[in-house]
C-alpha cells in the first residue's frame, strides 16, 4: 500500500466477502466516481464483530477471491490489516492506523444503507465518523434516512446481490456466474465452495 502516499482521497470499503460479487465492485465504483477518489481499498475482515455465522469461509480463501476480483482495476486494491490482526478487527482501529500511516489522505468509508441502523452500536462510532468521512449508499429495500450528520449519500450504482444469496444459490445448484466476477466464478467451482 505504499503507493498511497500519492493518493489523497481513498474509499475503505469492508466486509466479509464471502464471497466477493459484482454488487461490492459496482458499489466501489460508483463511490470511487461519485466522490473522485483517487483509490478504494477493500478491507475483508478477519472475524467480523456484527456476523456471528459459524460457518464463515477461511479468511485467506475470501482474502484470495477478492484479490481475483481486483486484479483488473488499478484504482482498487486489497488492504491486508486485518487479516494480520488474526482477530476480531473494529472499524475505528483500522481506520485509525491506516491515518496514522497515511497522514495526508482524506479516508471515505463506505457502506450500504443496510447497516444504517446498526451505526450507533459499532466500537467508538464518533471516533470513527470524526476521523474519516462516511458514504452510505442507498439500497433500495432500505430507507434512506435516519443518517449520521455529515454523511455523504451515494446514489444509485447498487446491484441487489448478495454474499448469502449467492451462497444459498449454490447449495441449490442455481446459477451464480453473472453474479461474480469471471475469475471468482473459476475460483468457486475449482474448489467447490458453499456446496
Amino acid at each position: 500500500m505504499a503507493r498511497l502516499e500519492r493518493k489523497r482521497a481513498v474509499g475503505i470499503l469492508g466486509g466479509t466477502f464471502d464471497p466477493v460479487h459484482l454488487g461490492h465492485l459496482m458499489l466501489a465504483e460508483s463511490a470511487r466516481v461519485e466522490f473522485r477518489l483517487d483509490h478504494v481499498l477493500f478491507v475483508p475482515a478477519y472475524a467480523p464483530p456484527h456476523k456471528h455465522r459459524p460457518d464463515i469461509t477461511a479468511a485467506d480463501i475470501r482474502c484470495r477471491m477478492l484479490e481475483l476480483a481486483v486484479a483488473g482495476n488499478r484504482a482498487f486494491s486489497v488492504c491486508r490489516l486485518e487479516l494480520e490482526r488474526k482477530t476480531v478487527a473494529y472499524s475505528v482501529e483500522t481506520v485509525r492506523q491506516l491515518t496514522q500511516r497515511y497522514p495526508r489522505v482524506v479516508f471515505y468509508f463506505i457502506v450500504g444503507s443496510d447497516a444504517v441502523p446498526d451505526l450507533g452500536t459499532w466500537k467508538r462510532f464518533d471516533e470513527l465518523r470524526a476521523i474519516c468521512r462516511f458514504v452510505i449508499a442507498c439500497r433500495p429495500q432500505f430507507a434512506s434516512e435516519g443518517f449520521p450528520a455529515g454523511a455523504l449519500p451515494l446514489r444509485g450504482g447498487m446491484l441487489d446481490i448478495s454474499s448469502s444469496e449467492i451462497r444459498e444459490n449454490i447449495r441449490n445448484g442455481r446459477a451464480v456466474r453473472y453474479h461474480v466476477p469471471e475469475p471468482v466464478y473459476r475460483f468457486l467451482c475449482r474448489h467447490r465452495l458453499y456446496r
